[in-house]
C-alpha cells in the first residue's frame, strides 16, 4: 500500500510539472514578420467554337489592387484555390489549371448542379505554389473539343507575400 501511495504521488508530481509547462502557442503564418496577406482573382470566358483560354490573375491585399505581377523583393506563396465554372454539360473538360510560370496545378472540376443543359462546377484545392518577383499567376481552362456554348470560370486564391532576403 505504501509503494502504491508513493507511485501515485510521484505520478501526480510528474503530471503537474508537465502541465505547468503549458501548451505551445503556435504562431499563425500571417503573424510572422515579413509576410503580408495576398488574394488573387482570375476570370476567363470563351465563346462557343473555341476549346480554351488563358488569363492573368489580379492580385490584391486587404486595401488595394496590386496588379498582375509579383512586386520586387517579394515571393508570392499561394496556399488555397477555389472557384466556380459554368459550361455546357455536353462539353467535356480538358482541364482547369493555375500556372505560375514554373508550377502548373490542375484543379479537377466537380459538378455542383445543372439546369437546361448547363453545369455549374466547383473547383477547390489546397496548394503550395511559389511565384518569384516579376512573375504572374494565370488561369487556364480547356475543353476536349470546341465548346458548343460559352464557358467561363472565376477562380480565387489566398496566400501571402514573403520578403526576399
Amino acid at each position: 500500500m505504501n509503494n502504491l501511495l508513493k507511485s501515485i504521488v510521484i505520478a501526480a508530481a510528474v503530471a503537474g510539472a508537465a502541465f505547468a509547462q503549458g501548451y505551445s502557442n503556435p504562431v499563425r503564418e500571417m503573424e510572422k514578420p515579413g509576410r503580408s496577406a495576398v488574394f488573387g482573382q482570375c476570370s476567363t470566358n470563351f465563346d462557343a467554337g473555341y476549346s480554351g483560354f488563358q488569363a492573368d490573375c489580379l492580385l490584391r491585399n486587404f486595401d488595394q489592387q496590386l496588379g498582375d505581377t509579383v512586386p520586387d523583393g517579394k515571393v508570392l506563396v499561394i496556399e488555397d484555390v477555389s472557384g466556380i465554372c459554368t459550361k455546357a454539360l455536353a462539353d467535356a473538360w480538358g482541364g482547369v489549371s493555375l500556372t505560375t510560370g514554373i508550377h502548373i496545378r490542375q484543379i479537377p472540376p466537380v459538378l455542383l448542379s445543372s439546369f437546361n443543359g448547363r453545369g455549374l462546377w466547383t473547383v477547390a484545392s489546397p496548394v503550395r505554389m511559389y511565384v518569384k518577383a516579376g512573375g504572374k499567376v494565370s488561369l487556364g481552362i480547356a475543353l476536349i473539343d470546341n465548346g458548343t456554348q460559352n464557358t467561363n470560370c472565376v477562380i480565387k486564391f489566398a496566400g501571402y507575400f514573403e520578403n526576399v532576403q
